[in-house]
């Protein structure tokens, strides 16, 4: 662990001196265009057609019932990163919203606490580097979690090592990870057309889709408000 954070503040300090945010910095373009191709062929030969599959298959309640297990189990993330925020309000909303969902609603099958007025908003360690003044850096594509930034690429690993739902047991982590693949598959086939117009039918997908994710990540934090938002995944 001690290595691990030592690493994380070297990429951490590395991140800080890329100054833009309203631009596009994009110095590993050749290596993300091959990331993005095997990307593309990915989900073109895996991600895609699983999706579809699912996605015609699958019952529209129980893709509700695993969607609402998904959100569920990533709760007691948004929590642990609203706590490193200064979020405590919204901490506290994460919180009883997982305690609900997961006793009333019966490990998270049933949201619920949203007919309790309960809400949270989704939140993530890229987020809470945005708010300690960290900048996004440059932009990267991830190989199979695809566009990203330096800041947001590290989020995903302190996300992934650090979430707190691996203290419950590895049950409860197996069926997060499970239910999260579900969601996905599900977010993929419902929002196929559009995603399929960026990857297959635009002229350049890699700069497609790298604009789509900076406009909709920088609107997302606040930090590019004069962009029109759209996240195909809510």
């Amino acid at each position: 662990m001690r290595n691990f954070l030592l690493i994380l503040n070297f990429v951490v300090l590395s991140a800080c001196r890329v100054p833009l945010e309203d631009g596009i910095s994009d110095p590993f373009e050749a290596s993300n265009r091959q990331a993005h191709e095997i990307n593309k062929s990915i989900d073109k030969n895996i991600i895609r057609p699983m999706a579809l599959v699912y996605g015609d298959i699958t019952p529209i309640k129980l893709q509700s019932v695993a969607n609402n297990m998904s959100m569920n189990f990533s709760l007691p993330r948004y929590s642990m990163n609203y706590i490193l925020q200064g979020e405590l309000m919204n901490a506290s909303r994460s919180s009883m919203k997982f305690l609900v969902n997961s006793t009333l609603g019966v490990g998270g099958i049933y949201d619920f606490s949203s007919q309790l007025g309960l809400t949270s908003e989704k939140t993530d360690f890229g987020e809470t580097m945005a708010k300690w003044g960290f900048r996004e850096g440059p932009y990267l594509e991830i190989l199979v979690l695809g566009p990203s930034n330096q800041r947001d690429g590290i989020g995903k690993v302190v996300d992934l090592v650090l979430d707190p739902v691996g203290l419950i047991g590895v049950g409860a982590k197996s069926a997060a990870t499970a239910t999260s693949v579900a969601f996905g598959l599900s977010a993929r086939s419902q929002f196929r057309e559009s995603i399929d117009s960026i990857l297959y039918e635009s002229a350049d997908s890699y700069a497609q889709s790298r604009l789509f994710f900076l406009q909709n990540r920088r609107y997302e934090l606040g930090t590019n408000k004069t962009e029109h938002y759209i996240d195909p995944y809510n």
